[in-house]
């Protein structure tokens, strides 16, 4: 391979050192008829105006031969294709550049860094509607809301003999492309309803604001594995011009006369979650599972078993979430 490279070199500098000096042959004849000749002409108007002409064209076709003969020996030298690569990459990476990509050219230029390779694709024919969901999933992140500074605080206790989970949620809500996502929490069904406590969204630098309870929409469903679930949501006020958003949710759910599953799941992008769970009477942290990369996770559990604390700074993917089974020793 480089017994090729040296060969090529070679090949290119005597085409430079030939050309170069052929066009500095003919700027040289020209300075010479300029000097000399040209003065000998005076008396021969045909001869004269003959060369005039001959002899400007080797001025043009001399300095031209000279610049080409050093740009194509430049743009063909290693050095140089090197410093233009980096030159084009730096510039194809640079936010200003992507600004001015429509969503097609977007799209297309992140299928080819994420998509894998024809042979990926020969092995795992199907692998290739993953990654494509994957790239719509990409373009539309910032089209919705996303939320940070997310805590759940839990005190688990017995109450009128079933376990009860008391919660207070704090999170900061952006504002997405199409302004702000429903303030959205939901538990899965018991034989005891929800108890619903309080609510209150304060804009950016802005007042608090009370939720009453009635204003919330309310949505029951059910999985295919026969789990019933309850899900509140609030639209937040269009007039809202700030760019976030902090929402304050505290509520009560019920479980059985033993045990209580404290489950969640995030409905947006979050960057980062601190989930607290404090037990009391005579209740235990059981089991715990996290959908996500527990690598990504801080994990501590008391050595009674009655606190637990779950926390990463990674962003978390909608659908991801943490469940926690808490029950008596």
């Amino acid at each position: 391979m480089e017994i090729k490279e040296k060969e090529q070199t070679t090949i290119w500098y005597r085409f430079f050192v030939k050309y170069f000096f052929i066009g500095l042959s003919l700027i040289l004849l020209f300075i010479i008829y300029d000097i000399e000749i040209k003065k000998l002409l005076n008396n021969y108007l045909f001869w004269q105006k003959f060369l005039n002409i001959f002899f400007s064209v080797i001025y043009i076709l001399g300095p031209s031969l000279i610049v080409a003969s050093i740009f194509t020996f430049s743009i063909e030298s290693k050095n140089f294709i090197e410093y233009i690569k980096d030159k084009i990459e730096k510039t194809m990476i640079k936010k200003e550049f992507l600004d001015k990509l429509n969503d097609v050219d977007k799209r297309e230029a992140l299928r080819r860094i994420l998509s894998p390779s024809n042979e990926k694709y020969q092995l795992f024919s199907n692998i290739k509607n993953y990654f494509e969901e994957t790239i719509t999933k990409s373009m539309t992140l910032f089209d919705c809301s996303f939320k940070s500074h997310f805590t759940v605080d839990v005190n688990a206790m017995i109450k009128d003999d079933k376990v009860c989970l008391e919660e207070t949620l704090c999170q900061r809500l952006y504002k997405g492309k199409n302004g702000f996502e429903q303030i959205i929490f939901g538990f899965y069904e018991s034989d005891i309803e929800p108890e619903f406590i309080s609510a209150h969204y304060t804009p950016q630098n802005g007042k608090s604001n009370q939720i009453p309870k009635d204003a919330f929409k309310i949505t029951r469903g059910e999985e295919e594995s026969g789990i019933k679930w309850i899900m509140y949501s609030f639209d937040i006020p269009k007039s809202i011009e700030t760019e976030f958003i902090s929402v304050i949710i505290k509520h009560k759910e019920y479980g059985y006369d033993h045990w209580q599953l404290f489950a969640y799941k995030t409905m947006i992008p979050s960057e980062g979650i601190k989930v607290t769970i404090n037990c009391i009477d005579n209740l235990i942290i059981k089991e715990r599972l996290i959908f996500d990369n527990e690598k990504n996770y801080n994990i501590y559990v008391s050595e009674d078993k009655k606190r637990i604390e779950i926390s990463t700074s990674q962003w978390i993917s909608p659908g991801n979430g943490i469940s926690v089974l808490v029950a008596k020793k």
